[in-house]
């Protein structure tokens, strides 16, 4: 919707449908006063992290040993960088969407880490600090997350040594292994944890907690690390133990599912949209071991490591099983396509997803005969298409391409892109731009290169989008796009900016035929060179003009007009500027200031209801709202300026509030015989609102309000009665008169919907609305009215690198969020029904207005400006304008927040679809159509059923607050 730059934070949103959204069942009290078996809480489900885990592409990079990163110890900061560089290129060349990256191969740690010393594989000492102080995981998930690639902490609980000749001596003093030394069992040269005590488990879920705390991960990963096998020294831990079970392998069972429950309660308490998987060796036990094993005859996951991947998916302890099926479907002891089905059936009736580990280190290994092409790898993709995604061992593996299969890979995912030829959709041809660069996005066919100007485009997807940012000259610019073979030209024509005013311009008062009254104030502006010392002579008065803090060019100055008795022509506003190099500007308005006497005011009943809003020129619009007919008050100054909604000048009266509107939708009265003073407040309580009802002339008002008070001013006159007739009500817990205003005290915070007013001739009521009340507890927003507004109606917006533009996307999205509200019970209204045509957004507010809904929502989608790098904004933003609309932008912004992983802002904005005060209205920005990582979210249906469900979480979780008031 709105064009601009903003550099977010490095914060990221799940690829593709990886996104993760927690399950959040949250009772809230509703005020009733029965018993919690008759009247239970009222729930509230967020879609769940494990439900919507799929579509992983997924690379294990391996730091034990420096197998994968670092490629070797001592590397500088910058060297780590470009490696990690490095990785996030091949994963986005390849398709690879999900980064599994070890961060504790042993008992150390590639991060920073209060719990573990710094990794040995790092520096080559354990506990040496990082080299500059750079930490590589927070890199990874900064660099990842700009571009859309979630990235998992893949941890082994267990180890402690990673080498065999490696002593308990090389370890640092601050290694928490070293505190208990109980908690070590040598086994075949390495040191591990004894997974029976409760320090090791504690010392686990501690160092879980940590990453989860400190660093924006997607996930938690491990390994097939548990017990090494089977003949592990633990006798005396099991001592103990052994009269309560029937085997010691019963019993280790039990420590390791003991073990992985607590980390699984653990990373949910702490946040609930990182999801926790296991990736065990690829048979859990033979079918002669266990009837319900697998038709093998390897070694056994059960057996020798205790890992009783059956027991978790039962017990739900974990969100996804990624088996390592290092085989092919050649294999007559451990067959690729028999553990397939086999694990398939072992999660089919459970949360648990099924991810297929792949082994691409045995590719053109001579000791592993049957991988003996890339047709092996694209063969177990197509068997595993069932599944919630694939996990490839590992990053140098499918780095060195051998046998192609790095180019297999890609081109099975390339062959499920959206788009596969070139097609530039911005800039569009012939435009002229007057910044010193420009965005290019289109789609191209992912399998060729991609040049700009003979230059390698860098962002680029699997998907088929690509973005740049390219450098212009002034003048023509030639923009030319090859992809392989075919080749685009677009010319670009660079203009010279107006980088500051050289003369004096859109100056106010000019040419409005300003009529104002005796005691008036004057706002007077003028655009002048910065720097310039800025005056306007009105009246013989010579009135400074101050340069705008924020745009320096703009001046601004006020003049308190004289007190008369008759009526005055002040003539026509001299602006006079004198520049730094002492040249003078001038410049004369083009008609005279009317100043009329006090006596002449007059007085005036809106025929109808009309749209007041503040001067054109001086631009405050967030007090605008609708005045109803009947509306009395005093008529202080008439100008003639232009409309945008009638896109023409027109003669405009202000009312007393300070508001202008049309003259032609006024009439004017004799205030003598047609005004009546406040004599008589009273307040009722219907269903949908709080009624204030106000005997004598209904005149304009003024509402301010705070977090706990709302004080009503009568413009043009003070009520005349002493109290006000109150009654119990669900908003206010008490209404007074104070200096004239009336001020009423809320008896929740923020609990404050709207108001809307009834006029009559001699009396005029103020209808609070109430909060809603929820009548089916199962359905909450069952009958609930809600307003849905596809932005950009009346124009296209901006465009997408698939060349859809804004419009059309909102109107798809609004359509969908239109559904899912519908499946809930919501009465649902939306301002357009075509995808191309729609209101003005005046227009909307209009259409808000005919629905009197209980809340009021506008779609939009971001974009940056025309020169702007695309990838660096990114996100979900939350825009509302008056009071009433607080809570419930602050309810969708929080939910979005705190059960996604998409980055969220907050503002308090001034648009005029939020400006409205008869019912709570917010304008949501569903992320960067600019942005090509995010926008291949945005225009994936599965991706944006799961954001939508979220926000329909979010307004359900508003409307359920609402009824507890």
């Amino acid at each position: 919707m709105k064009i601009r730059k903003k550099i977010s934070a490095c914060v990221a949103v799940f690829m593709c449908i990886c996104i993760l959204f927690s399950s959040c069942k949250k009772p809230l009290n509703d005020g009733d006063t029965s018993s919690d078996i008759e009247n239970p809480p009222i729930e509230n489900e967020y879609p769940s992290a494990s439900r919507y885990f799929t579509d992983i592409r997924g690379l294990w990079v391996s730091s034990v040993l420096n197998i994968d990163f670092p490629s070797k110890d001592n590397l500088t900061s910058q060297q780590m960088k470009s490696e990690i560089d490095d990785i996030i290129s091949l994963c986005l060349d390849t398709g690879i969407n999900t980064v599994f990256f070890q961060v504790r191969p042993s008992c150390d740690a590639l991060y920073k880490s209060e719990i573990f010393p710094t990794s040995i594989y790092l520096s080559g000492t354990q506990g040496a600090p990082l080299p500059d102080g750079f930490d590589p995981l927070e890199y990874m998930i900064e660099q990842a997350h700009k571009r859309k690639i979630a990235v998992h902490a893949w941890i082994n609980p267990y180890r402690v040594t990673g080498n065999m000749d490696m002593s308990l001596d090389e370890l640092s003093p601050d290694n928490p292994a070293l505190k208990n030394r109980e908690q070590l069992v040598l086994h075949k040269g390495k040191y591990y944890l004894d997974p029976s005590l409760e320090s090791s488990i504690q010392l686990i879920v501690d160092g879980v907690k940590e990453i989860v705390e400190n660093y924006n991960i997607d996930g938690i990963h491990f390994d097939d690390y548990f017990y090494p096998d089977k003949d592990f020294d633990d006798d005396s831990s099991f001592a103990p133990y052994s009269s309560k079970y029937e085997s010691k392998h019963e019993w280790r069972c039990e420590n390791v599912n003991n073990m992985l429950s607590r980390v699984y309660s653990s990373i949910k308490e702490t946040d609930k949209t990182v999801i926790f998987g296991v990736s065990p060796m690829g048979i859990w036990a033979n079918k002669s071991t266990d009837k319900r094993g697998s038709d093998t005859k390897g070694g056994e996951s059960l057996i020798s490591h205790c890992a009783d991947s059956l027991a978790w998916i039962e017990k739900g302890i974990i969100d996804y099983i990624c088996p390592q099926l290092y085989w092919t479907n050649k294999s007559t002891i451990s067959n690729f396509d028999i553990l397939v089905d086999w694990w398939e059936n072992a999660v089919k009736d459970s949360n648990v997803k099924l991810i297929i580990g792949h082994a691409l280190y045995k590719f053109g290994d001579e000791n592993y005969p049957d991988f003996d092409s890339a047709e092996v790898i694209t063969n177990q993709l197509e068997k595993s298409i069932g599944c919630s995604g694939n996990v490839f061992y590992n990053y140098s593996s499918l780095k060195k391409n051998t046998l192609k299969i790095k180019d297999a890979i890609k081109e099975y995912y390339a062959k499920k892109a959206d788009f596969s030829s070139l097609k530039v959709a911005y800039p569009e041809k012939n435009m002229s731009v007057t910044t010193d660069t420009i965005r290019v996005l289109g789609t191209y066919n992912p399998l060729l290169s991609l040049t700009v100007n003979g230059k390698e485009i860098k962002e680029k997807n699997i998907n088929g989008l690509f973005s740049t940012v390219i450098d212009l000259s002034l003048g023509e610019n030639t923009i030319t796009v090859k992809n392989g073979d075919e080749e685009q030209k677009v010319i670009i024509t660079r203009k010279k900016p107006k980088t500051t005013a050289t003369q004096l311009s859109d100056c106010y008062p000019d040419d409005h035929n300003a009529i104002r009254y005796s005691g008036d104030t004057l706002e007077i502006k003028v655009s002048a060179p910065e720097n310039a010392s800025v005056t306007a002579t009105v009246n013989k008065k010579n009135i400074i003009l101050e340069a705008d803090k924020e745009n320096k060019t703009l001046y601004k100055g006020k003049y308190q007009l004289p007190e008369t008795d008759t009526k005055l022509n002040l003539g026509k506003v001299k602006y006079t500027a004198v520049l730094s190099d002492g040249k003078a500007l001038t410049k004369t308005a083009k008609t005279d200031i009317t100043l009329l006497p006090s006596s002449e005011i007059k007085v005036a009943r809106l025929k109808a209801k009309s749209w007041l809003r503040p001067h054109s020129v001086i631009k405050n619009f967030r007090d605008s709202f609708y005045g109803y007919e009947g509306l009395v008050g005093k008529i202080t100054a008439e100008d003639y300026f232009y409309d945008a909604k009638t896109e023409k000048k027109d003669t405009f009266v202000r009312f007393e509030n300070g508001l202008w509107t049309q003259k032609s939708n006024i009439e004017i009265i004799e205030a003598e015989k047609e005004i009546f003073p406040v004599n008589e407040i009273s307040v009722s309580c219907e269903e949908k609102y709080t009624v204030f009802t106000f005997q004598g002339t209904p005149l304009p008002i003024k509402a301010v309000n705070s977090e706990n008070t709302i004080v009503l001013q009568l413009i043009g006159q003070s009520p005349v009665c002493q109290d006000i007739s109150f009654k119990e009500n669900p908003l206010f817990s008490k209404a007074e008169l104070k200096d004239g205003k009336i001020e009423l005290t809320l008896k929740n915070k923020n609990a404050f919907f709207g108001f809307k007013i009834e006029n009559h001739d001699t009396s005029f009521k103020i209808l609070f609305k109430n909060p809603v009340k929820i009548k089916d507890r199962s359905n909450p927003l069952q009958d609930i009215v809600i307003a849905l507004d596809p932005g950009h109606g009346a124009v296209a917006g901006a465009t997408a690198a698939d060349a859809n533009n804004e419009r059309e996307i909102n109107f798809k999205t609004v359509m969908e969020l239109k559904e899912i509200l519908e499946a809930k019970g919501a009465r649902v209204f939306v301002s357009r029904q075509e995808k191309s045509n729609g209101l003005e957004t005046r227009e909307v507010v209009d259409f808000y207005d005919t629905v009197s809904p209980d809340l009021a929502v506008s779609i939009h989608h971001n974009a940056v400006g025309e020169g702007a790098e695309p990838i660096d904004d990114i996100g979900f933003e939350c825009y509302y304008s008056s009071f009433e609309s607080k809570a419930a932008a602050e309810t969708v912004f929080k939910g979005i927040s705190k059960n996604t992983k998409i980055p969220s802002t907050l503002e308090d904005v001034d648009y005029i679809v939020t400006r409205t005060r008869a019912y709570p209205s917010i304008l949501l920005e569903m992320g960067y159509i600019t942005n090509i990582y995010e926008y291949t979210l945005l225009n994936n249906k599965n991706y944006r059923t799961l954001f939508l469900e979220s926000i329909a979480s979010c307004i359900t979780e508003y409307f359920i607050w609402q009824n507890s008031l």
